[in-house]
């Protein structure tokens, strides 16, 4: 460890046969150059190769072919220079699986350099690079499976470059999972090329891509970072903490911490999923499906999708496709419109702050809906009775096309506000024992609509929406319920949704569906 002046060399520096072997160099081993088909160490039965240390970066491996190891898996640690001398040589194969240590976090210079691949893995592997692998020809890393990290929270100064920077073959469809903290280069092609729907590539916050990044079918996910994405589906963009050329991924995941902004042209094709856990501000169209195969918009538990202006969720045709919310869905930024074309699983919180959203397909789930001050809420098909619905200001108007298919019950309709269904002709309104509201066109039910609380004495006013259809608010009544505000209230009403009214059944919310709703549902300009 002392003596760094230490020399073997030879057609072949050092080679083990037959037997597990630790092989540590702390000053040169140096095979020739010119013998394509030798390596300068080459271990043939397990074992290790250590070069250097954090003390003496100054070991050095080098040679035409540097490290073989093949028959059992290998571990090669380096943090010195493991260097390919020749052209069309290599650095490290491992061929059988193992581990590959370059550098460490304090250790960021070392270095495997050559002209063919930096390093080549059969078989699974665990590949940690703190410095440099490189490769000016052809491939920095070569994978079929296996784990490769790039740089370290403290380290984004890590690089893997080469003519294609990473490869992952994807061979009989094994997987790779590929966390890039530093710079991931092809200097000729792509930086990051997968093959295999398993694949999955983490985009750490400012990490850097220069080249390509082509998906396979994988999975790309964005572990925090704040910027812009364009492009979903076909030759897409990441601009910002993150900077990316992308095409061809199969799943999009956007990590808690994340903030991002969804612009341009996207389109989750068929059997694409896109999980927010982040922040997303959408402020362009997104088409979700096409075929037959479904697509799906996840937002997870503590991720926000807010919808910014009148842009909407449209279908690209696959009747199974849907949105799912666990954490929140909110319509927000400028006033008009904004349509959701897809089925709707609401186990969260959907919220409407200003303008209209409109869901034209079913609304299913045990979560809330919430139409804040002067916005509306548009329902085009059924709404099950395990929802709750929330006047959260004064004016806020649910919006009703088919009503006989609104199960859900609704919490805060007060005085200004408005029940307004759509095309449908009504003369009257009334409470009736089971506290829901009764609405009639003469002696015709056109809907029976749940209301929580006591709506003793109330009175109505039926009239005409302007378009065809009947605006219902409510004129006076002796006691009237404010949304809930309280932990008591919430579970109260989730309690009144399993029975119709009649408090026979309980239904059971996740905690995470509590936690949205009690924190939404407090009274907003009642």
């Amino acid at each position: 460890n002392t003596d760094t002046t230490a020399l073997i060399s030879g057609h072949q520096g050092v080679i083990s046969q037959s037997h597990s072997a630790t092989i540590k160099n702390y000053g040169t081993i140096a095979g020739y150059s010119n013998y394509t088909n030798t390596y300068s160490v080459g271990i043939y039965s397990g074992g290790k190769v250590i070069n250097g240390s954090n003390e003496d970066t100054t070991a050095l491996i080098s040679g035409f072919n540097v490290v073989l190891a093949q028959n059992a898996a290998a571990t090669v640690a380096n943090y010195g220079t493991i260097l390919g001398t020749g052209h069309g040589g290599s650095g490290v194969h491992l061929l059988s699986g193992g581990a590959v240590i370059n550098g460490s976090t304090t250790d960021t210079t070392a270095l495997i350099d050559c002209s063919n691949i930096g390093v080549l893995a059969i078989g699974a592997v665990q590949l940690n690079n703190f410095g440099t692998i490189s490769d000016y020809d052809n491939l920095g890393v070569y994978l079929r499976s296996g784990m490769v990290t790039n740089g370290s929270t403290t380290d984004s100064t890590a690089l893997i470059s080469g003519g294609n920077g990473l490869y992952a073959s994807g061979y009989g469809q094994s997987s790779a999972t590929v966390t890039n903290y530093g710079t991931i280069q092809g200097l000729r092609g792509p930086a990051v090329l997968f093959k295999s729907a398993n694949d999955r590539l983490i985009a750490e916050s400012n990490s850097t891509f220069v080249g390509s990044v082509l998906g396979g079918g994988g999975m790309l996910e964005l572990a925090g970072g704040t910027g812009t994405i364009m492009g979903l589906g076909g030759a897409g963009t990441i601009s910002g903490t993150e900077a990316m050329n992308f095409n061809g991924f199969g799943a999009y995941q956007l990590d808690a911490g994340s903030n991002w902004t969804l612009s341009g042209t996207n389109v989750l094709k068929a059997g694409v999923t896109l999980t927010d856990a982040g922040m997303v501000n959408q402020e362009a169209s997104l088409i979700v499906g096409s075929g037959s195969s479904a697509s799906i918009l996840a937002i997870s538990s503590g991720g926000t999708w807010t919808i910014n202006g009148a842009v909407g969720i449209e279908s690209g045709g696959s009747a199974t496709s849907m949105v799912r919310v666990v954490g929140e869905l909110v319509k927000s930024g400028a006033s008009g419109t904004s349509i959701i074309q897809l089925a709707t699983l609401d186990l969260g919180m959907i919220e409407v702050a200003t303008g209209k959203l409109d869901f034209k397909r079913t609304m299913s789930g045990s979560g809330a809906l919430r139409v804040d001050a002067g916005a509306t809420l548009e329902l085009d098909s059924s709404a099950r009775r395990t929802l709750l619905m929330v006047f959260g200001g004064a004016s806020a108007t649910l919006a009703l096309k088919a009503p006989t298919k609104f199960a859900a019950t609704i919490s805060g309709f007060a005085v200004s506000d408005t029940i307004d269904l759509l095309k449908i002709i009504a003369t009257g309104a009334r409470i009736n024992a089971k506290d829901q509201l009764v609405i009639v066109d003469g002696t015709t039910t056109v809907a029976t609509l749940k209301l929580t609380g006591s709506y003793s004495g109330a009175t109505f006013s039926i009239v005409s929406d302007g378009h065809g259809g009947t605006n219902v608010t409510l004129l006076t009544a002796s006691s009237v319920p404010p949304p809930f505000g309280t932990p008591h209230a919430f579970v109260a009403a989730m309690a009144e949704l399993g029975g119709g009214g009649s408090g026979s059944s309980v239904l059971q919310a996740s905690p995470a569906v509590s936690l949205n709703a009690m924190r939404l549902l407090t009274p907003g300009g009642h």
